[in-house]
C-alpha cells in the first residue's frame, strides 16, 4: 500500500479524482463512476473555463506562467526542458535534464493555484505529459525550497485540504469508507498488475535479481521470522489485503491464523481463496475493524496497514496490538515511515496521496510509533530494518506490468483520465522511495513476558 512521499502541498477540490458529478450523485461506486464519461464541472480537477471570460483566461494562464516558471528556474539539482507550442526553453540548473510538453495552458493555473497536487490534477487531465515521469518527480523530490516556493502561493488551498483531511481520519466508519474508496475498484483491476499473490505491499528482494513474486515471499519469510512464528501457534493479522500472507503461514507454518478486513472486496477474494486451499480449519476470516477484535494471541502480524490508521489513532492502534498479545507474544509490523524533521509538516499538509488516493491515511515517523507505544502498552521494539529500495523496486515492477496490460484494463471499463492517474501514483511512489524522502521498515515489538529477544 504505498503512500507516496512529504510535499507542502494542498489544492481546493473536495471530490474523488476520478468520479462525475451524476456519478457521484447517484451514489456509485468510484469503479462505477470511472465507466462514465467525464461530466464537465465538478468533475474536472480545475475551474471549468466555461465560465470565464476568454480574454481573462489569456491574462490568468499568462501570469501563472510567468510565477510557475520563474520558480522552475530556482532547481539547482537539475533543469526543466519546457516544450510548448513548439517552443523549447530550459529553466533551473544542473547536468541533469527533466523534459515537459505543454499540451494545455490551463496546466499552468493548476499549478499556480494547487502547487504539487495541481501538477497531478493537471496530468490527469492530460494537460502535460513527459518522457520519463518518475524521473521528473525524484527531481522535484530533491529541490524542497522550489516545492516551497510553489505551494506558498496556495495557502488557501492548503487550509482547505487540512479541513478535508482531518474529516477523512481514520473513524470506525470513516476507515471503512476510506479502504471501501480504493482497494473495493475491482479485483480483475488488481490482478493485471500485481504478482500471483495478490500482495499490495513491498516485497524485500535483498539485492538479489528476484521476480516480483520471489521478492514477496521473501518479505513473507522475513516477517514470519520477525514475529518468531512457530509451528501450533495462534496468529492474528490485522489488514488481510487478498489474503496471501495468511495462507502462507497456515501452510508454511502450520500456524491457525485469525485475520481481518475491512474490504468488501478484498474479504470476497481471501474467503474464495482460503477455501480453494481447504484452510478453512486453520484460517478464520473476519470483516472487522481491527480496534473490535478479540482474544488473546502468540503472534501479531500488520503489513502496511498502519499507515491507513492515521496519525490521531496510532495510540488505538498499538494498544490494540498490546491487548490481543498474549504475555509472552511477540508482533511484527511492516510501515512506510516519514523522515522525523519532516513529519510536522508532512501532518499539516494534504498531499497527492492524502487528497487523492488513501483519505485520512498517514505514513508515521518512527518517534510517533515509540512514542504511542510507550504510551499505550507495555510492548518493547526489539527490532528494526530499513529497505525503502526494495518498494521502489516493487513499484517498478508494479508500473511495468500495469503498461503491459493497459489494454486489459481498459476492457474493464476504466478510461485514459483513470489511466494516467494510476501511472502519476506509482511513479510518485516509486521516486519517493528513490530518493528516500519516505523509509520502510519492519518493526519487531516483544510483549515484557518474552524472553526471546
Amino acid at each position: 500500500m504505498p503512500l507516496g512521499h512529504p510535499t507542502r502541498h494542498g489544492t481546493s477540490r473536495r471530490w474523488h479524482l476520478l468520479a462525475s458529478d451524476a456519478s457521484l450523485a447517484k451514489g456509485e461506486s468510484i469503479h462505477q463512476a470511472s465507466r462514465n464519461p467525464p461530466i464537465a464541472g465538478v468533475s474536472r480537477m480545475t475551474q471549468s473555463p466555461a465560465i470565464v471570460p476568454a480574454q481573462m483566461q489569456v491574462r490568468t494562464s499568462s501570469l501563472a506562467k510567468k510565477l510557475v516558471l520563474a520558480r522552475f528556474n530556482r532547481l539547482s539539482a537539475g533543469m526543466i526542458e519546457v516544450t510548448e507550442h513548439g517552443q523549447i526553453s530550459r529553466y533551473g540548473h544542473g547536468e541533469h535534464v527533466a523534459r515537459i510538453q505543454v499540451l494545455d495552458d490551463r496546466f499552468w493555473a493548476s499549478i499556480m493555484k494547487c502547487g504539487a497536487n495541481g501538477a497531478a490534477e493537471a496530468w490527469v487531465e492530460g494537460w502535460w505529459t513527459t518522457p520519463d515521469l518518475t524521473g521528473l518527480l525524484r527531481m522535484f523530490a530533491r529541490e524542497s525550497e522550489v516545492q516551497y516556493a510553489l505551494s506558498d502561493r496556495a495557502w488557501f488551498s492548503k487550509w482547505r485540504s487540512r479541513v478535508w483531511q482531518s474529516a477523512r481520519s481514520g473513524t470506525v466508519d470513516r476507515a471503512k469508507q476510506n479502504i471501501l474508496d480504493h482497494y473495493d475498484l475491482s479485483n480483475d483491476f488488481y490482478k493485471l498488475w500485481l504478482d500471483p499473490s495478490m500482495t499490495y505491499s513491498s516485497g524485500l528482494f535483498g539485492g538479489q535479481n528476484l521476480s516480483l513474486a520471489q521478492a514477496q515471499k521473501a518479505k513473507y519469510a522475513r516477517m514470519a521470522a520477525i514475529a518468531d512464528i512457530q509451528a501450533g501457534q495462534k496468529v492474528v493479522e490485522i489488514g488481510t489485503g487478498w489474503g496471501g500472507f495468511a495462507v502462507y503461514l497456515a501452510e508454511q507454518h502450520d500456524v491457525f491464523v485469525t485475520t481481518t478486513t475491512i474490504s468488501d472486496a478484498q474479504f470476497s477474494y481471501a474467503e474464495e481463496l482460503i477455501q480453494s486451499r481447504g484452510l478453512q480449519h486453520r484460517i478464520q476470516l473476519l470483516k472487522t475493524d481491527y480496534r473490535e477484535l478479540q482474544g488473546t494471541f502468540d503472534r501479531l502480524v500488520s503489513v502496511e496497514m498502519i499507515e491507513a490508521v492515521g496519525h490521531e489513532h496510532l495510540h488505538s492502534y498499538f494498544r490494540t496490538i498490546g491487548q490481543l498479545l498474549a504475555s509472552d507474544g511477540r508482533a511484527a509490523v511492516q510501515a512506510i515511515t516519514m523522515p522525523l524533521h519532516r513529519y510536522r509538516d508532512y501532518l499539516h499538509s494534504t498531499d497527492f496521496i492524502r487528497r487523492y488516493v488513501f483519505p485520512g491515511s498517514c505514513c508515521p515517523s518512527l518517534a510517533a510509533i515509540l512514542e504511542a507505544t510507550a504510551e499505550t502498552s507495555k510492548l518493547r521494539m526489539v527490532g528494526q530494518s530499513d529497505f525503502a529500495e526494495d518498494y521502489a523496486q516493487t513499484l517498478w515492477h508494479w508500473q511495468e506490468n500495469f503498461i503491459r496490460n493497459e489494454a486489459d484494463i481498459r476492457k474493464l471499463g476504466f478510461d485514459d483520465r483513470f489511466l494516467r492517474f494510476w501511472k502519476y501514483y506509482l511513479s510518485y511512489c516509486e521516486a519517493g522511495f528513490r530518493e528516500r524522502s519516505i523509509g520502510l521498515s519492519q518493526l519487531a515489538f516483544a510483549a515484557p513476558g518474552n524472553r526471546t529477544c
